[in-house]
């Protein structure tokens, strides 16, 4: 199917069958133009085709059409990973949760997203440095469905419920995805060829991730401007998978040698399979060092453990 297609979502989603998509990655507007009566704010996002400028309970029960044809079209292993965030307005909170709870999908697990920064800086609340990120599957009378999930396909810092990532500042978009979230959220509930389908695609993030995870991706946008970007994107990728460049875990040394005068360590990756093991080349002192400092530290911690883990962080 491969592509990006300049139509509503909601037309766009009318026109899938159903039971026909594996996951739907997506972000759709705030509407905090909306709640704040239309009036620009500090750190208001500007889109290009879309003026987030819709009554709440107008805007809430567009959410919910989306949502109960998203419902429609998954299948039935198949996930919903929704982000939103908790909005404020006039010392009150409308967190997306209200609707969410009015929808035929079923809520899952929430997954935080620690983004670390906000361009909020109100004094009279919390700095809002997190969002959400909904997980959630179709419905089901007995709620007893089985979903695609493999959580050890990841790394262990992200096989828990909160994601520490920062938000992405090199796209053209004003609220871009980093591209590891849609990276983490399809290698975890699909296969290579499945469908993965951003109904609100902007810059297309879901789509060049579910690209360079050979899956088949479909997106839906109204904006020319930023089609053409994801094109360029698309043409620029050299299919690096972001994910495999942050912090990974080493559950074990598993053999060494010496090859042209380097010293090689043949390392066992905690959350992937031994075909996965991979040989790296002049560990430093200090990488081993902090190996053997963690080692003795967690068995001091918790002495229970049948086996001790080495951990170290080491960029690939």
């Amino acid at each position: 199917m491969n592509s990006y297609m300049l139509i509503d979502c909601l037309a766009g989603l009318k026109l899938l069958p159903d039971n026909s998509v594996q996951c739907v990655i997506t972000s759709p507007p705030y509407n905090k133009r909306g709640l704040h009566n239309g009036l620009l704010f500090p750190g208001q996002i500007v889109y290009d085709e879309y003026d987030d400028n819709m009554n709440e309970d107008e805007y809430e029960k567009w959410q919910i059409e989306i949502l109960i044809e998203i419902n429609r079209i998954l299948k039935p292993d198949g996930s919903l990973f929704y982000n939103h965030k908790d909005r404020r307005f006039r010392k009150k909170d409308y967190p997306p949760e209200v609707f969410l709870s009015k929808s035929p999908l079923t809520l899952y697990q929430t997954i935080i997203w620690d983004k670390g920064v906000t361009a909020c800086q109100n004094p009279m609340f919390f700095r809002p440095t997190a969002e959400k990120i909904f997980w959630l599957i179709k419905s089901s009378p007995t709620n007893s469905r089985t979903i695609k999930f493999y959580r050890h396909r990841l790394p262990v810092s992200f096989q828990g419920c909160t994601w520490k990532i920062s938000p992405e500042k090199n796209v053209k978009h004003p609220a871009p995805f980093p591209l590891i979230l849609p990276e983490l959220c399809i290698l975890a509930t699909t296969d290579e060829n499945d469908l993965i389908l951003d109904p609100f695609a902007g810059s297309g993030t879901t789509l060049i991730a579910a690209h360079n995870l050979k899956r088949n991706y479909l997106g839906f946008d109204l904006s020319r401007q930023y089609q053409k970007l994801f094109n360029q994107r698309l043409i620029q990728l050299n299919n690096n998978i972001q994910l495999w460049k942050q912090d990974f875990t080493v559950e074990k040394i598993l053999n060494k040698r010496i090859r042209n005068g380097s010293i090689e360590y043949l390392l066992k990756w905690k959350g992937f399979d031994e075909t996965e093991n991979t040989v790296k080349k002049n560990i430093f002192f200090y990488e081993i060092f902090s190996l053997f400092l963690k080692f003795h530290l967690n068995s001091l911690v918790d002495k229970r453990r049948e086996s001790q883990l080495f951990r170290f962080n080491c960029r690939l």
